[in-house]
């Protein structure tokens, strides 16, 4: 990273304010974690030391990113795998549930019943074939497919996290 911003090169560019960040965040958490690890914080099979040192690792890197500007708000972008990590956040797509305590279960039944329509669904497919830079994330996804790296999203544990997990990975960059 020194390398690159030295040159004056910013090494790593995110949009869409605290949710790349997020991303970044669990890279490096996850760049010191193993498979059980994120079974037992996604999946809920063990305690979770939220203080422990791959958190620990993450959130001073990330932090220290941000301080050397290594976090570029305006950028060209282009895809890469994070370096060194086998585990890397993601998903292989989204379930539809209704909870069962809705306040309105039918627009969430008619939101469903669209997104699941033939003629969506096919607009969907046309847009998941790869083509131009949609080219290397179909790449990248089947590449951590084969080596079992995926550990899903940072925030999928439990229903408001997102929001807690925003706001304490935006605290990081003061």
């Amino acid at each position: 990273m020194d390398d690159t911003s030295s040159a004056g090169v910013t090494p790593l560019s995110v949009g869409g304010a605290e949710y790349p960040a997020q991303q970044i965040f669990y890279e490096l958490v996850l760049s010191k974690a193993d498979r059980a690890f994120v079974d037992a914080y996604q999946r809920y099979t063990g305690k979770v030391d939220f203080t422990g040192s791959a958190f620990q690792f993450g959130a001073t890197t990330f932090a220290s990113w941000v301080r050397k500007g290594y976090i570029a708000k305006d950028f060209e972008w282009g895809t890469f795998l994070f370096p060194g990590n086998r585990l890397h956040p993601g998903s292989s797509g989204n379930l539809w549930v209704v909870p069962a305590k809705a306040k309105d279960k039918t627009l969430a039944y008619d939101f469903i019943d669209i997104t699941m329509k033939p003629e969506i669904q096919r607009l969907l497919a046309e847009f998941a074939v790869p083509t131009g830079k949609n080219t290397d994330l179909h790449a990248h996804f089947a590449t951590i497919e084969a080596a079992d790296g995926l550990a899903f999203y940072p925030d999928w544990p439990a229903a408001g996290y997102y929001d807690v997990l925003g706001v304490a990975i935006q605290h990081l960059g003061r």
